[in-house]
């Protein structure tokens, strides 16, 4: 079950861009999406996930709405 496990979240206004790197070049897939919203694992990896949000999805405050501007994983 995911809820035990931490993850960091990209907020981006390039949502399907971005999916598409992190597939493409880290070997992640989905473990959970929606239509703007996704949890990625890496393939052989038990751990590692990460996930991706829209800046345009409802849930999320008015005042995050903006992309990740700098990130260190």
């Amino acid at each position: 079950m995911l809820s035990q496990f931490s993850y960091p979240i990209i907020c981006t206004d390039k949502y399907v861009q971005t999916v598409n790197f992190y597939e493409d070049h880290f070997d992640f897939a989905p473990e959970f999406e929606l239509k703007d919203f996704v949890i990625l694992k890496r393939k052989d990896y038990e751990d590692c996930y990460i996930a991706i949000i829209s800046t345009d999805n409802e849930t999320l405050p008015e005042k995050y709405r903006k992309p990740v501007s700098g990130m260190i994983l």
